[in-house]
């Protein structure tokens, strides 16, 4: 019976594939049941055709290939994933409506996914009306549920009362493989058997049966102190529910500003989240050129003043910032090292409890954790 359940798996495509993305299609089974990614449809102008999905992070091949045409393979999958990403100009845009056109005409299903369920372009709206049995826009369903604020208002929360041990795994940057090092906990956690409740900031967390907070923070009807209100509402309501073994948060921003030309959201949704969970264990994730005990010493102190946790492992990341075209343009603007430098520079180094995690076993890393009495 098992045997024939994975057979019965719906075959499943990925458009505009990019970084973003990646980490999603490295956990993808490992995540669900009920789904097999057959296919990654990434943009002409992205570069990523006939590569593996891993040059895009510069890591080790996994061994999925890229394509850049819908028609090559559109008859081993049923479902289209159209995920909203933030690489997406004008011209990917146009060509993602023609691409869902196509594919609708073909008689197969699309399920969409917007970056902030608040502020859905018309056109995507039009193709539900149209298409209500195969166009479906996923996420919207946390609108109905999270946010009634009468009853809210009416609960008394207490954040000693959520039981189970909470990690954090944040960046410096957003782009730090954050969400790379989420999914490997959970994946590993999972295998362990434990129970999960998962929060990450990607639009595709309900189809990969995981929660998020970013809906709250997209909701401009709320007011700051609202937000808080919602966030402890929320969390704690899917805690005394669900009964976890663990709850793993991706930090919802970057967690610190960057430099006064490019603030980085100056961490403020992720300062707002520490004022209703108390961190058990935090992983921040950081460049690797960034390895010095100096710059590590004015961090943990900046970070445990303004979240009220130390830092428990530091993940180095293999992303070097530009610094010349950041200055230029304003905002972040960063390339991939290869793996090799990155795990150099840990060997030279002597500042404890430092891995690049992406590589690492995560057995050794809960070990570390368990060796002093963190897990």
């Amino acid at each position: 019976m098992e045997k024939m359940r994975r057979k019965m798996k719906i075959p499943i495509a990925i458009y505009p594939y990019c970084q973003e993305l990646f980490s999603i299609v490295k956990y993808f089974d490992e995540l669900q049941r009920e789904y097999k990614l057959v296919s990654l449809i990434s943009p002409e102008g992205y570069g990523l055709k006939g590569k593996d999905a891993s040059f895009v992070n510069n890591y080790p091949n996994i061994n999925i290939k890229v394509h850049s045409d819908v028609d090559e393979d559109m008859d081993k999958w049923e479902i289209l994933l159209v995920v909203e990403v933030m690489q997406e100009n004008l011209e990917v845009y146009n060509q993602k409506l023609e691409l869902i056109s196509k594919v609708l005409e073909n008689n197969k299903k699309v399920f969409y996914f917007p970056k902030n369920i608040y502020d859905i372009k018309e056109e995507i709206t039009i193709f539900e009306q149209k298409h209500r049995d195969n166009f479906l826009i996923l996420g919207k369903e946390v609108e109905k549920e999270i946010i009634n604020l009468e009853d809210v208002k009416n609960q008394t929360f207490d954040k000693n009362k959520i039981t189970a041990p909470i990690f954090f795994i944040g960046g410096l940057l957003e782009q730090t493989d954050v969400t790379e090092i989420v999914f490997k906990i959970i994946s590993y956690m999972i295998m362990k058997g434990k129970k999960i409740l998962g929060y990450i900031n990607s639009p595709m967390y309900s189809f990969l049966g995981l929660e998020s907070i970013k809906p709250i923070f997209d909701n401009k009807a709320f007011s700051e102190k609202e937000k808080i209100d919602v966030l402890q509402y929320v969390i704690s309501k899917r805690d005394s529910t669900n009964y976890p073994d663990f709850i793993i948060i991706e930090a919802p921003d970057p967690i610190m500003q960057y430099n006064t030309m490019i603030p980085n959201g100056y961490g403020i949704y992720t300062y707002m989240l520490t004022r209703v969970v108390d961190i058990d264990y935090f992983i921040a994730c950081i460049p690797y050129k960034f390895l010095e005990k100096k710059f590590i010493d004015l961090i943990r102190k900046d970070w445990y003043i303004r979240l009220g946790c130390d830092i428990d492992i530091i993940h180095a990341s293999n992303i070097v910032i530009d610094t010349t075209d950041s200055f230029e343009r304003k905002e972040i603007s960063i390339f991939y090292e290869n793996m090799d430098s990155v795990n150099k520079k840990i060997s030279q180094i002597k500042l404890e409890r430092v891995f690049n995690i992406v590589c690492e076993d995560m057995e050794k890393v809960i070990d570390v954790l368990r060796n002093n009495n963190f897990v």
